[in-house]
């Protein structure tokens, strides 16, 4: 099967989608397994059903009602998670919790219909807030499933998720994290509401770009992180790029914003994809959230001091198998009062990773070991 071609397919009924023009039929033969398989991957496969459903798209009965209940299932999980937030915030404004929409929930409203844009949980930033919220949450069935440092997440049973914000980003993500502080500094109240709040268009574009380079750099985003910049743009033709290239130089996203535009309407206005271009192909062998791989290859990657790239892999390798004390003894604490155990620990973990899959030394570093100077070309349109 053409990887290229399963690929440069997608886009083209993507495209369609998005422009609300007639469906392109394959001009080649379309393993359906894999186009199925590789849509899933970038969370399109819903998107790319309205084009498949149509009357005058010629495929097999088969496919078509695959194709069907894909678009069912989207449109009911939609309503259903609209119903939700919108009880959820209509109660935050209620009990005078600040509060506002972030992602999916916003950028939804700017696809041709709303369930093309799926969503694996609803994002809403309530600041320091939390525990407030946390009360809200309950009185709604949710139940709270996880806390970190960024979020908590809640759960109702099937397949509702929300994610309360207490920021926008993480704090080891220094610049973005001074750029953005919690997130409500930037933003301005929403009309006919006193607690609800949104960004400004220019400052939500800065947002989106932000996110997206985060996955970017960090495990790698697909083709839908593409698509929603384009809806975007497509839906407001008047934003102010003298300010949003300005406040991106900020940040260090100027040209890494440019570059995502050029590849959006490339892709979805011109139709052509080319996969030779680092970041084009990165972002298609990436899928929605990339990957563990991903994660290690960037870490090494970003770490990259220029120098001799063989050495720097030794060195890297290295590391990952023999960590820091620090590493180590937060894994066995009982290093803490035996350090010269050391050795011996290095050979337990090296021994105990062999009988893993995903979380083994030669599973992490197995896209390490096959890179080459080339793969640091994705990184080349960071400030």
């Amino acid at each position: 099967m053409n990887f290229d071609y399963v690929s440069a397919y997608a886009i083209k009924l993507l495209s369609c989608a998005m422009n609300n023009s007639a469906p392109v039929l394959p001009e080649k033969y379309i393993d359906w397994r894999s186009f199925r398989s590789f849509c899933d991957r970038h969370s399109i496969t819903n998107i790319v059903a309205y084009e498949i459903v149509k009357p005058d798209f010629l495929v097999s009965d088969e496919i078509k009602a695959y194709f069907n209940d894909v678009l069912l299932q989207s449109v009911a999980k939609e309503a259903r998670l609209e119903i939700e937030t919108a009880e959820l915030i209509d109660s935050f404004e209620k009990a005078e919790i600040p509060h506002m929409l972030l992602k999916g929930s916003v950028i939804k409203n700017y696809y041709p219909q709303p369930d093309m844009r799926s969503m694996c949980d609803v994002d809403i930033l309530v600041g320091k807030h939390l525990d407030q919220a946390k009360v809200i949450m309950q009185s709604h069935g949710f139940e709270l499933k996880s806390r970190d440092f960024l979020h908590d997440c809640y759960q109702k049973k099937p397949f509702i998720n929300v994610e309360l914000h207490s920021s926008l980003f993480d704090e080891e993500l220094t610049r973005l994290y001074d750029y953005f502080k919690i997130g409500f500094e930037r933003a301005v109240l929403k009309n006919g509401f006193l607690f609800r709040y949104e960004l400004p268009k220019e400052d939500f574009y800065i947002l989106i770009i932000s996110h997206l380079a985060k996955h970017f750099k960090r495990t790698g985003t697909g083709i839908r992180s593409v698509t929603d910049i384009y809806v975007y743009l497509i839906n407001n033709p008047d934003l102010d790029f003298d300010y949003i290239n300005n406040e991106l130089q900020k940040i260090g996203l100027n040209r890494f914003s440019d570059k995502i535009r050029q590849i959006a309407f490339r892709w979805f206005s011109d139709g052509c994809i080319n996969t030779e271009d680092a970041v084009e192909n990165y972002i298609i062998t990436s899928g929605t959230d990339g990957s563990n791989l991903n994660l290690e290859l960037n870490r090494f990657l970003q770490n990259d001091n220029g120098k001799s790239y063989t050495l720097n892999k030794i060195k890297y390798f290295l590391n990952v198998v023999f960590p820091d004390m620090n590493y180590m003894s937060a894994r066995y604490p009982e290093l803490v009062k035996h350090s010269f155990l050391l050795p011996f620990y290095w050979i337990k973990r090296i021994v105990y990773t062999l009988f893993k899959s995903n979380g083994s030394i030669k599973y992490r570093l197995s896209r390490v070991a096959k890179s080459d100077k080339t793969y640091l070309d994705k990184f080349s349109e960071f400030n």
